[in-house]
């Protein structure tokens, strides 16, 4: 799989000022000069006279008129957005698209690679490697984790995590030990959060082992939207595999490997199913 390295955080913000000198080019002029000559005549003008309150006039008038315009912006286009939903949509559609539309992050890729080795006494040894590639798509600073939950069945051999990490621009060269919790019916690993910047992205990656039985299945479910999941599966000849969302809906197969995608947009929660059993002889 190809690891894409996250947006360096200056390039990010040098993006975003572009663009939006672009569009607001001629309102910002207009706020510029309004605060310089505030501070001008802040300067010139006597503390206690007419100019030196004018001046104080201006650069208050230019920093609320930066401010309120970013917020009317965001504010408008929610107003908008919602407006829609009500008109266009039954009652019961309304809620799940406000949910869905309210996430902070975004999937922009999603990778699930199963591995299935055969084992004695009709077991199997599955493992697990997830990565997630997730952009914060809000308009505010928000953390995010990287975490892997496995089960315990009780066979010879248990349930282990072998790795579990988080990068972003500013954390790739951290130490962010994963912390372990074992119940004895499950374990749980997770990272320390980082913070990651409106447009941000960060890479999460996670890998386990699960012994399961040689006529079984593991599901996983994202709790993000993602553009076209991806299943990988590397299983012996002697197993039969079918993969698809609730081990229902399949997915499309690649032709010449073992590879299965969404193609399109996948809703948050919706269960990706690898389902093996052994084949007749």
């Amino acid at each position: 799989m190809q690891t894409i390295v996250p947006q360096n955080r200056r390039q990010h913000y040098t993006t975003t000022f572009h663009r939006l000198w672009d569009q607001k080019k001629n309102l910002w002029v207009i706020l510029s000069l309004s605060f310089i000559i505030g501070i001008l005549l802040l300067l010139i003008a006597p503390a206690s006279g007419f100019f030196h309150e004018i001046g104080f006039a201006a650069i208050i008038a230019s920093f609320l008129g930066g401010t309120i315009d970013v917020y009317l912006q965001q504010r408008i286009a929610k107003d908008a957005f919602q407006g829609a939903i009500g008109y266009f949509l039954p009652e019961d559609l309304r809620e799940a698209v406000r949910y869905i539309g309210s996430m902070e992050w975004f999937a922009e890729e999603f990778s699930l690679t199963i591995k299935l080795e055969t084992l004695p006494n009709n077991l199997l040894k599955c493992t697990v490697k997830v990565r997630k590639f997730l952009r914060n798509v809000s308009h505010h600073t928000a953390e995010m984790s990287s975490y892997l939950h496995l089960d315990e069945w009780g066979h010879g051999d248990k349930s282990r995590i072998i790795s579990c990490s988080v990068k972003t621009a500013s954390s790739e060269d951290e130490s962010l030990e994963p912390e372990l919790k074992d119940d004895g019916n499950t374990i749980h690993v997770e990272t320390k959060l980082v913070p990651v910047y409106p447009g941000g992205e960060v890479e999460c990656l996670a890998e386990g082992i699960e012994i399961k039985r040689l006529n079984d299945d593991v599901t996983y479910s994202l709790a993000y939207c993602a553009r076209s999941p991806k299943i990988y599966v590397e299983a012996p000849d002697t197993l039969g595999i079918q993969v698809g969302l609730n081990g229902a809906a399949p997915l499309q197969k690649h032709p010449h490997t073992n590879l299965y995608e969404l193609p399109g947009f996948y809703l948050p929660w919706q269960g990706m199913t690898v389902r093996w059993w052994p084949k007749n002889p």
